[in-house]
């Protein structure tokens, strides 16, 4: 049963002021936490993230679950998942009558990782419990019915943790190099960072924050599109973009070559003058980019392209991978499990594709796809339900999602299956929606 509260269109003042309120302490434990030097211990963090659950509305609750995904690598360990999804089972308790039928292939997941753990138990418990309640989680969510999801509070939150999650840590690098300049100078590939790593921080590896800032830059061309006052996005891509160039990722480089390839063809297709002004404002902002990191970031980035391997050793990974399951036929067809190849290899399976073969194997793969599908073509009919109709720009953020996760992960983390949710959501955003602002 629906709750009351959330049957309205748009949320009061007050309503709108609360979510702001407590997100901004859920992080501000966080900063204080990591920047301030103050032990505030998780158990602080996870029981407060409890209470938020139980304290808002079920849409804002959706919205603030699906935000702090993108803090997957702020220690939510098996812990945290258990008693984020005891909170919401109880929050969302009579609105799960009946499973989606892709969201039922979620417990399959659930299932494989199980019988794997069971069968040979070389991951830590931690994973498995995870997976365990996560998953669950991920399928509340896509049972409240969508005509009561405020999308755009969704996608709005989503970015601003994003944002605040990049920025904690440039500011800890930062601190770390002793300035801002220093931190433009170096990036993220050095021994301060991987120190930082190790302090478990509220921040991301390289590969990470690279298919953050990526995903993010899909939704805010989105907003932007579909939104009256731009600027805020605006300067969120700037930020997204200059932080993920830290990474000195070449995978960042690729990203950003389709995104405009992308935004730009979808210009022209508008009309002539938007796809020309737009491809001056990317020219304006590539010159941009070389005057300011050219003989920094960007060169960087470059060297990497000339030195090594292309693929930074993802080719030799997945030949070791298929050359075990090889010796051991049985794999093909249910997988060592999504987890274990870190543990029986030596490395994590860096392509979506191929770490779900080698966890799941070919069932498991076509249960994937059967699931993507599923979820894509649902939120499509949703907002075609709701009179939208989804443009190229909906579609953007979960094909650099998808797209991305080839030469990343995506099932390994079950948080990256509730950060998908914000994508999912994003196809049904329109300029017709009515604007919940946060």
């Amino acid at each position: 049963m629906v709750d009351a509260r959330d049957m309205t269109s748009s949320f009061s003042l007050n309503a709108k002021q609360t979510y702001i309120f407590y997100c901004v302490l859920f992080c501000g434990l966080y900063f204080i936490r990591d920047i301030l030097g103050v032990n505030v211990s998780y158990y602080v963090i996870y029981t407060f993230a409890g209470f938020i659950v139980f304290a808002l509305p079920k849409k804002q609750v959706i919205a603030f679950i699906i935000s702090i995904a993108s803090f997957a690598n702020a220690g939510f360990n098996g812990v945290f998942s258990c008693i984020l999804f005891c909170c919401v089972a109880v929050k969302f308790w009579g609105e799960y009558k009946k499973l989606k039928t892709y969201s039922c292939l979620l417990l399959l997941m659930v299932l494989y990782e199980i019988f794997h753990y069971l069968a040979t138990p070389l991951m830590p418990i931690g994973y498995l419990v995870t997976h365990i309640f996560v998953l669950p989680i991920v399928i509340i969510v896509q049972q409240y019915p969508q005509n009561f999801i405020d999308k755009n509070l969704i996608v709005d939150s989503f970015i601003a943790f994003s944002m605040f999650f990049v920025l904690m840590t440039v500011l800890q690098m930062s601190m770390e190099y002793g300035s801002l300049g220093a931190l433009l100078q170096n990036g993220f590939r050095s021994n301060e960072y991987t120190e930082l790593q190790e302090l478990k921080t509220l921040s991301g590896n390289q590969n990470y924050i690279t298919s953050l800032c990526s995903l993010n830059l899909g939704l805010c061309a989105l907003m932007i599109s579909i939104r009256g006052h731009k600027f805020v996005y605006i300067m969120e891509t700037i930020i997204f973009v200059i932080v993920a160039l830290l990474t000195v990722s070449k995978m960042f480089i690729v990203v950003c070559v389709a995104f405009t390839a992308y935004v730009v063809f979808y210009a022209y297709k508008r009309n002539i003058r938007t796809g020309i002004g737009l491809t001056i404002a990317f020219l304006i902002a590539v010159l941009l980019a070389i005057y300011f990191f050219g003989d920094t970031l960007i060169e960087m980035v470059l060297e990497r392209f000339q030195s090594g391997d292309l693929t930074t050793g993802r080719v030799d990974i997945i030949k070791s991978l298929l050359g075990y399951m090889k010796a051991h036929p049985l794999t093909f067809i249910i997988g060592i499990g999504i987890q274990n190849p870190y543990y029986y290899l030596g490395h994590a399976i860096h392509s979506s594709v191929f770490e779900v073969i080698g966890g799941w194997g070919i069932s498991g793969l076509i249960i994937v796809i059967i699931y993507l599908v599923g979820l894509i073509n649902d939120s499509r009919k949703a907002a075609f339900r709701n009179g939208s109709r989804p443009g190229m720009l909906n579609y953007l953020p979960v094909c650099i999602l998808l797209g991305y996760s080839l030469i990343g992960m995506l099932f390994s983390s079950p948080y990256d299956l509730l950060k998908m949710m914000a994508t999912i959501y994003a196809i049904q955003l329109c300029k017709d929606d009515k604007i919940n602002e946060i």
